[in-house]
């Protein structure tokens, strides 16, 4: 350096470089990193990877190296392996720096360090450090936990291997064995056959260190512990290792899995592989009984807790060991002791030993008929006929006539469309079920309702009389009564409770069973009087039902009922005592407004229909939503209808009573009705002058007296009538001399304004007074201005011979259009007619007179003459349309044709009481009333007319 102080030069130059020097002599830079991963770990003879995150990815690098645990140095890895296993794991452009170790030596356990220097020498290097933990096979048995199925020896097989180390060199063996958990030690010898044998891999023996094992078909009685040895054939050194096998059973089960059998019968228990693979032998098969006795069944054993017991009941069977059966017995024949908790076991040519239970279920023999009578009404629709229990496999169904009606696949259900009385009586079905080995028969009963209906009598007892009035039938009195009601012949009213008597002087006495048993019979105390003979009315009322029913009672002057003999003359329709019944009781309806029109005899009905003015039919039906009467058995027919315009004049009520042996006519009623918006009506809609006179007139609907009565004439001006003469009789001079002087007059023919009638005389009538009247009057009682008007035409007969003129002329045009349009569409008819004719024939089916299609046995109807011949309820339809008395068809020309048809009654229900509100009438010979003889002079021509009620509407309430 003394040197060097001379020349400046030079020692900047040494400066330099030892500066230099010094720089790339020193330690480098470098940054901490991580390995991954954290705690790695490896096996001797194994393989090891770990990989050393850099956190720089992507940036390419120049080494990647490694150092050992007791390394020198550290050793730069490349992509093949040197010559203690070392290789690079990952590229190094990629940035990627690990290391492969294969085989992992015992001396590898220890820290490791990656470093990873990058191109790049502005970056510092990477590095990073792990321990390493490394173990050896030496002691242990992989796989440490292995299963297997039983049986599986050549689909799956459990082999265990033994691998010893020392110090990293797998030393050759001079011996391999294995201790079982049963059978004890066994040599394994290479090549050697055997059940439990060698398991080499390969070219790998005994030589290279390879101890092994195959158990093939394993046995139940190879689940347990296994222990593998294997000797080292230098040092003499045994090495072992544990492994607890796992050996899962073939599944054992009795069949079947629930027995059911019957008392008396055979049940037979077979012990089986669910498997159904063959079985080996067994060396002996026992039964265990539910009180536990154990049975013999065939060898010697399992072993059993209790000594075996005889039971000649319980019998060895054959077994099929190719369907994997190993035991088999029969019980037979079986009984109570039987029921319960069964077992079989077995111990098989290996000395296992298998069991199974099963439950046998011992179930008493069957018994038939458990369910009920099926109670229902006749004409029941869609009734579900249940047969036999609803477990059973299969089923079929006959008839009571024994008639196969159904089988089925499950229980018998059968579905009635429409009960009748072919139906009524035992329905037998014969049953398949799971536990019975034999079908088993069973039954159901079907057994007609009776129909619930009033019973109604009378009783003598010396003076006095038992009326009989109660309720019969299957659930007849579902309700308790509360009240009876009684009226006598007289109208008068009683009230019956129970053990109550009557205020009729103490007479009437309570004589049922009680009202919880719907009986309202009385006894009537003698002597009779003559008001006590006729019909008695009968009515149960109900609190908190609003329908009521009862009955007609008929005490005969003889003190009897009136009842004769079956085929004894019964009592004549004429001799009916019958009443018309409306609502309102004028008779006066609103047009929209609710009216009920009907009637009521003294005899209980069979069926009843309504014919509206213009002949529209409403047959009445007792059920129907629509009834407005107290019932059939009480005689009542009644319907309510909204009223329209058309409702207006009479209609006709007829009442059918059905007779064993008899012919009888329907009786029929009339009934005024009068629908109109006001309640002023005219005298004569139309009038026409006679002589020069006319006189218009108007009356109110209901009678009711008038305040005042005005005509308007055609032009406009009122004329006040108003009762010229005050009161009818006191016509005052003045009020007599203006009205001689007018040309209209008042006319009290038809009474005066307190009866409601108003008329006025013209005389003479002019031209003025030809055209359409106004009738307005005041009824009593109205505010004053309220009027009631109604119309009247005035003209003269010249008006009305041109209107009619007219109206004939525009019906001959009619007619030829119509005549002419039938001549021709017959003519093109004819053809196809014709042909339609024959195939119709060819069908088996007619065609009437007017061409509508016929059954055969319907087209014999109707050549039967009537009367003869079956009856329809569509006949009695058509005939029931006909304006005409069935009575008067009965007795005229044609021996007895257009008899009418009679109907069986309905059920009887009701919704309105009624009272006695109404007259009595009596239905005479004389046709008073609405009789039958009201229609004779027209029964000729009825009786053989059956198309009149083609073109009506026929209604039917429901």
């Amino acid at each position: 350096m003394a040197r060097l102080r001379g020349h400046p030069f030079l020692l900047v130059i040494l400066i330099v470089v030892v500066g230099v020097l010094g720089v790339g002599a020193g330690p480098v830079r470098s940054d901490a990193g991580d390995v991954w991963p954290e705690s790695p770990s490896a096996a001797a003879k194994g393989r090891l990877e770990m990989r050393l995150v850099t956190h720089r990815p992507g940036r390419a690098l120049q080494s990647c190296s490694v150092l050992r645990p007791g390394g020198a140095a550290a050793v730069a890895l490349t992509p093949a392996p040197d010559k203690d296993g070392l290789s690079l794991l990952g590229s190094l452009e990629a940035g990627e720096c690990g290391v492969r170790v294969q085989p992992v030596l015992m001396a590898d356990e220890g820290e490791w360090t990656l470093r990873a220097d990058y191109k790049d020498l502005s970056l510092a290097a990477v590095e990073g450090r792990a321990a390493v933990v490394v173990f050896q096979h030496s002691g242990t048995v992989a796989p440490g936990k292995p299963s297997v199925d039983e049986g599986r020896s050549l689909q799956m097989n459990l082999t265990l291997t033994l691998v010893p180390a020392a110090d990293g060199v797998v030393p050759a063996l001079s011996e391999c064995a294995v201790t079982t958990p049963r059978a004890g030690r066994i040599q394994l010898k290479p090549g050697a056959a055997g059940r439990v044998a060698y398991a080499a891999a390969g070219s790998q023996t005994l030589s290279g260190g390879w101890c092994a094992v195959r158990i093939s078909s394993a046995q139940p009685a190879d689940d347990g512990a296994w222990v593998l040895e294997a000797t080292d054939a230098a040092t003499g050194v045994v090495y072992s290792g544990r492994a607890d096998v796992t050996v899962h059973p073939r599944l054992l089960r009795v069949r079947p899995a629930r027995p059911q059998v019957e008392v008396g019968e055979t049940a037979v228990l077979r012990l089986a592989f669910d498997d159904n693979k063959p079985a080996a032998e067994v060396r002996g098969c026992q039964a265990v009984r539910p009180d536990g006795g154990v049975v013999q069944v065939a060898g010697a054993g399992p072993s059993a807790a209790a000594a075996p017991v005889a039971d000649g009941t319980v019998q060895a069977r054959a077994v099929d060991a190719q369907r994997g059966e190993l035991c088999a017995v029969a019980l037979a024949p079986l009984g109570p002791q039987h029921h319960g908790a069964w077992a079989l076991a077995i111990v098989g040519a290996d000395g296992i030993e298998r069991r199974a239970a099963v439950q046998v279920f011992v179930k008493a023999a069957y018994k038939s008929g458990a369910r009920p009578p099926v109670v229902v009404k006749m004409g029941t629709e869609k009734l579900p006929l249940v047969c036999g229990p609803d477990e059973a496999v299969a089923c079929s169904l006959t008839d009571p006539a024994a008639d196969l009606v159904a089988s089925f696949r499950g229980p018998c259900v059968h579905s009635l469309d429409r009960v009748r009385a072919a139906h009524a009586g035992n329905w037998t079905c014969s049953v398949l079920l799971e536990q019975y080995a034999a079908p088993v028969q069973d039954w159901v009963v079907l057994r007609l309702a009776a129909p619930v209906q009033t019973r109604t009598g009378v009783q003598p007892r010396g003076q006095d009389v038992l009326l009989q009035c109660s309720l019969e039938g299957d659930g007849a009195c579902g309700s308790a009564v509360d009240y009876c009601r009684l009226e006598s012949p007289d109208g008068e009213l009683h009230i019956v409770r129970d053990f109550v008597e009557s205020v009729r002087a103490g007479r009437l006495v309570y004589a049922g069973r009680g009202m919880r048993a719907c009986d309202c019979s009385v006894l009537l105390r003698g002597p009779l009087q003559p008001r006590d003979y006729g019909v008695w009315r009968c009515i149960m009322g109900y609190d908190k039902i609003p329908a009521v029913k009862g009955g007609l009672i008929t005490v005969a002057a003889d003190g009897g009922g009136g009842r004769r003999a079956r085929g004894a003359a019964q009592p004549e329709a004429a001799a009916v005592r019958a009443v018309a019944l409306r609502v309102p009781l004028s008779g006066v309806v609103r047009p929209n407004r609710s009216m009920t029109v009907g009637c009521r005899a003294d005899r209980a009905l069979s069926y009843c229909w309504l014919r509206a003015p213009l002949g529209d039919l409403i047959e009445v039906e007792e059920t129907s939503r629509d009834y407005a009467g107290l019932g059939f058995a009480l005689g009542e027919c009644a319907a309510t209808v909204t009223a329209a315009a058309n409702h207006s004049g009479t209609w006709h009520c007829g009442m059918g009573f059905v007779s064993d042996g008899e012919v009888a006519a329907d009786l029929e009623v009339a009934v005024d009705v009068l629908v109109t918006e006001s309640l002023v009506v005219p005298l004569q809609r139309n009038v026409t002058p006679s002589d020069g006179t006319a006189t218009l007139g108007c009356r109110t609907a209901l009678s009711e007296g008038l305040q005042y009565c005005r005509f308007q004439r055609p032009d406009g001006a009122s004329i006040h009538v108003a009762d010229a003469r005050g009161k009818l009789g006191t016509d005052p001079p003045a009020a007599a001399a203006a009205a001689a002087s007018s040309r209209y007059r008042f006319n009290s023919d038809a009474g005066g304004l307190d009866k409601g009638f108003c008329a006025v005389t013209i005389s003479p009538t002019d031209a003025v007074d030809l055209g359409e009247w106004t009738c307005a009057v005041a009824l009593a009682g109205d505010l004053p201005g309220k009027e009631q008007k109604a119309v009247i035409g005035l003209a003269d007969d010249n008006e009305f011979a041109e209107a009619a003129l007219i109206g004939v002329g525009l019906g001959l045009v009619a007619l030829v259009t119509v005549v002419a349009a039938f001549i021709g569409y017959r003519r093109y008819r004819a053809p196809g007619a014709a042909q339609r004719s024959a195939r119709y024939r060819r069908q088996g089916r007619v065609q009437d007179q007017d061409g509508l299609e016929m059954e055969p046995s319907a087209a014999a109807a109707a050549d039967t003459p009537p009367g003869t011949g079956p009856t329809t309820r569509s006949r009695a339809r058509r005939q029931g349309s006909t304006p005409t008395s069935a009575a008067a068809a009965l007795s005229g020309a044609g021996g007895g044709r257009g008899m009418p048809t009679t109907r069986l009654p309905s059920r009887t229900s009701a919704v309105t009481r009624w009272g006695n509100m109404f007259g009595d009438v009596q239905a005479g010979e004389d046709g008073a009333a609405g009789g039958t003889g009201a229609a004779a002079p027209n029964a000729a021509e009825g009786a053989d007319d059956d198309t009149s009620s083609g073109a009506s509407e026929e209604w039917k309430i429901r």
